[in-house]
């Protein structure tokens, strides 16, 4: 039980890095999110994962992060993050 709070801690500070980042440095271009980027990136970052979980999946750092508690909080947060985002009125 001790991995919840860990897997909390770690959402938490995660969404607060990334509206830091979002205040300072302002809005991305939806450029990169546009067709043959988002393939390449998604295939980037599928092969990167699991390379990086192949090669050192006997640590304490990527055994920690594939638990099963971490996948749960961080399933319930983006899902959070979704009902958020789409329940944001936009005027084109």
């Amino acid at each position: 039980m001790k991995q919840y709070p860990f897997a909390v801690l770690v959402a938490c500070v995660s969404l607060m890095i990334g509206l830091v980042l979002q205040l300072t440095l302002g809005s991305i271009s939806k450029s990169w999110f546009s067709f043959p980027y988002n393939v390449i990136e998604g295939f980037a970052f599928v092969v990167l994962t699991t390379a990086v979980y192949f090669i050192c999946r006997k640590t304490n750092f990527i055994v920690r992060f594939s638990s099963a508690p971490f996948a749960i909080v961080t399933v319930v947060t983006l899902g959070t993050l979704t009902i958020g985002l789409g329940s944001i009125n936009v005027n084109p």
